[in-house]
């Protein structure tokens, strides 16, 4: 980031100049990859990478391999790092990216590396305009789950509401049920000492006592 934070400050300031290989691997440092020096060094007059540089390039260009997930495979891998050796290309994985820049795990038995996820590279200027455009399209997607999720609340919250008065209609009918069938007790409990006081006196009607 802080390569970034020096090429937007040379961007800025005005009447700033410097050498064309300097802008260049202030630039490549900033956004390209080892691949990307390889190909300019010769036709731009670039300097030779330290050991410190290019190891640093390798791993932003890991960085930049990774950004998408997915798996890759060691061939690539190789290719894109300048590995002969893929003992050499794993230990380097694994000492200098996996945990810090990349997270996965390698599968030699299948000779990928498997990636869950990736550090970000900053994006380059003329990237800008997609990345507006693909941030611009998430935001309408949340949108509509917004308003769709908005809706499936508003419709629960009825359905509860709907519920909860039903379920106080029930409970109020229940209980006047309760309060009429205790009102009548005194009645029932009058005509069944009618009946047996008719059992006792042999009623001459010849109908049967009902219970």
């Amino acid at each position: 980031m802080r390569v970034t934070k020096i090429l937007h400050a040379m961007e800025r300031t005005e009447g700033f100049e410097c050498a064309a290989e300097v802008r260049a691997m202030v630039e490549i440092f900033a956004h390209g990859t080892l691949r990307e020096y390889r190909a300019r060094a010769a036709n731009e007059k670039l300097p030779t990478l330290t050991t410190r540089e290019e190891a640093k390039l390798k791993r932003l260009s890991t960085c930049a391999l990774c950004a998408e997930g997915g798996t890759i495979a060691y061939v690539r891998l190789m290719r894109e790092l300048e590995f002969t050796s893929e003992r050499a290309m794993e230990k380097f994985i694994v000492d200098e990216c996996l945990g810090e820049i990349v997270w996965g795990r390698l599968d030699p038995k299948n000779k990928v590396l498997r990636v869950r996820r990736a550090k970000a590279r900053d994006a380059r200027a003329s990237a800008l305009d997609g990345v507006i455009a693909d941030v611009s399209r998430w935001h309408a997607i949340t949108e509509t789950m917004l308003a769709s999720l908005n809706e499936q609340i508003a419709y629960v919250s009825s359905e509860k509401a709907e519920s909860l008065a039903r379920e106080d209609e029930l409970n109020a009918a229940i209980e006047e049920t309760k309060k009429q069938l205790k009102a009548a007790e005194p009645d029932v409990a009058e005509r069944v000492d009618e009946d047996e006081d008719m059992d006792e006196d042999g009623p001459s009607t010849g109908v049967k006592r009902r219970r």
